[in-house]
């Protein structure tokens, strides 16, 4: 067997902006390509309008999608690559998009390398009609591997792949500046006389964003030391409204702040100077949110969906609480608001729990192993 690499990956996928999580993954990924001296060509897809041009049909999708599509088959029946990485999509629309890229590379006899960034793969693939179900079977069968966030993630893929060919690959980010500044914190005292708690994410009901102005009403009856900030761009205009609604209904104007899209110093400086990190999506695969929030050193409220479980361990580096639940995400906000020692024991558990399992070294060295493996070994 060969121990060399000879014509590589071709990556299908887009890159920030918009910033969302399979963006920001691939953007990672060609990082660590060129890291590992894979060979790799990436075929972007991104869609540069924001977030609420996601998963809809319109004349400008429709003529993307073209472009994308010929521009793909023209690649790969150039350049001839070993195997085509794609991120799977988890709705229908998303899965019709995913065949067109992946029915020709199996007809060209190509490995395809499938990315789930998130869960809800097989409740999607029942919800489909018999025609798109025997076409995603097509599809992922065959010559293919499926790189999952977590094990307890594998059982989606039960009678589409050989268990061998499903790999349990963790996220990992580099989070190197956010850890500098979480020792910094754990060392020093704060001058700051208010808690900040922070939401940071994609701001709609499926990430949990209207529990969790719910949950600050509540905490701010009992706690007037509180501010809550969230942080990210509205994806629909229906979720603005709603969030509107309830500040308004509690009075949390002088409470609640909403920063819109943050990246970069900002983005950093907002977990450096917040104290609890907040999350209660209703679900997930593994974001990497979380992972920030671990790395700076926040002690975490969340749900128990996709692999945030294996991720954030109940009771040592954060509380995990049922989603849609506002009072229960309350109350864990006050557990941490009125136990100090528990929010240090949980900020230094993070920050050693990041370090061990989920830097981008880490990343690399799991998806670089994985990946030689899978093109210089046997199909």
């Amino acid at each position: 067997m060969s121990s060399r690499i000879k014509r590589g990956i071709v990556i299908v996928g887009p890159t920030p902006p918009p910033y969302q999580g399979v963006s920001v993954s691939v953007g990672l990924l060609l990082q660590i390509l060129t890291r590992a001296k894979i060979p790799f060509r990436h075929w972007d897809i991104s869609d540069r309008r924001d977030l609420s041009s996601v998963d809809k049909i319109d004349w400008m999708n429709i003529l993307l999608g073209l472009k994308h599509l010929l521009g793909y088959l023209f690649l790969i029946i150039w350049t001839h690559p070993q195997a085509v990485y794609l991120p799977l999509c988890q709705t229908k629309l998303g899965f019709i998009r995913d065949m067109a890229f992946l029915l020709p590379a199996r007809i060209l006899g190509k490995k395809r390398i499938l990315h789930m960034h998130g869960s809800r793969f097989r409740s999607t693939y029942e919800s489909c009609g018999p025609i798109l179900k025997w076409l995603v079977r097509m599809a992922i069968g065959g010559n293919s591997h499926v790189l999952v966030l977590g094990e307890g993630l594998r059982s989606m893929f039960d009678g589409f792949i050989d268990p061998d060919r499903v790999h349990s690959i963790p996220n990992g980010i580099d989070g190197n500046g956010l850890v500098e500044h979480a020792c910094e914190r754990l060392e020093g005292t704060s001058s700051r006389s208010s808690k900040r708690i922070l939401f940071f994410g994609t701001l709609t009901a499926a990430k949990g964003l209207h529990d969790a102005l719910e949950a600050c009403a509540l905490v701010s009856r009992l706690h007037n030391d509180c501010e809550f900030t969230f942080a990210g761009g509205f994806r629909y205009p229906e979720d603005r409204t709603k969030a509107e609604e309830i500040v308004r209904k509690h009075a949390l104007e002088g409470r609640v702040s909403f920063k819109g899209v943050t990246v970069g110093e900002q983005k950093t400086g907002l977990f450096a100077t917040s104290d609890i990190f907040l999350f209660p999506s209703h679900d997930e695969g593994q974001p990497l949110v979380l992972l920030e929030a671990m790395a700076a050193g926040l002690p975490i409220v969340t749900t128990c969906v996709g692999t945030i479980p294996e991720t954030v361990i109940d009771g040592q580096n954060g509380l995990i609480v049922p989603h849609k639940d506002p009072t229960a995400i309350a109350e864990a906000l006050g557990t941490l608001l009125r136990d100090k020692e528990l929010c240090g024991n949980m900020s230094r558990a993070n920050i050693a729990r990041f370090q061990e399992q989920y830097t981008l070294e880490s990343l690399t060295n799991r998806l670089t192993q994985m990946l030689k493996t899978t093109l210089i070994g046997s199909a």
